[in-house]
């Protein structure tokens, strides 16, 4: 009988130990997965989709800013305030997306090509309102120097920056998704554990009274 006891005390110990472990695995993995969604990924999805939206209406308030004229001074003075508005939004996005990016080293590439991009993107877009504001043309297209200054703007947005964004929010995207499934199937696992370590340890508690 004493022999007897102790295999089942035994058996109890290594059940409640297999019991705590799947428990600690548990948190850990929920831990894990939470940091990723609720810190990193997560937010730089949030941060790259506002990034994607600004750069967008940027190129659009430039350009409505540049066919107005003179004579829808005040419209194009909102046009000119809701770009500079956007770009702020912009470069607030790139350096949240940067800070997330911890030690991605590719993702810190990708988000420094944007902040350079904007930079010259920045440059040409201020290049060409200050020449469409000095030439008082009429409401309509611009002058061949504002054009021609303008030119290369709309062409970066559209084949470098805006690409860019959205490879930045597909890749954030793609991350949250990954950890939500992998910690999905680590679920019904921990649970089954738990169930049958906690049945095997009540069991042998039952029969040692």
């Amino acid at each position: 009988m004493p022999g007897r006891i102790r295999v089942i005390s035994g058996v109890t110990v290594a059940a409640l130990a297999l019991l705590f472990a799947a428990l600690g695995v548990g948190s850990l993995t929920a831990g894990d997965g939470l940091r990723v969604i609720g810190r990193d990924a997560g937010p730089q999805v949030v941060a790259t989709a506002g990034l994607y939206l600004a750069l967008s209406d940027m190129d659009a308030q430039v350009a409505n800013a540049l066919v107005m004229g003179e004579q829808y001074a005040q419209q194009r003075g909102a046009a000119v305030a809701r770009y500079e508005r956007r770009r702020s939004e912009a470069s607030q996005a790139l350096l949240k997306a940067f800070e997330l990016a911890g030690d991605d080293a590719a993702t810190r590439r990708t988000v420094q090509s944007v902040l350079d991009g904007l930079g010259r993107y920045e440059r040409l877009a201020g290049q060409a309102l200050l020449l469409n504001e000095q030439a008082r043309h009429a409401p309509g297209a611009p002058p061949d120097n504002v054009v021609g200054s303008y030119r290369q703007a709309p062409d970066l947005m559209r084949s470098v920056l805006l690409p860019q964004a959205y490879n930045l929010t597909l890749e954030s995207g793609t991350i949250v998704r990954r950890t939500y499934d992998e910690k999905n199937a680590m679920v019904p696992l921990l649970r089954t554990a738990v169930l049958l370590a906690g049945l095997l340890a009540l069991g042998c508690l039952i029969w040692l009274q």
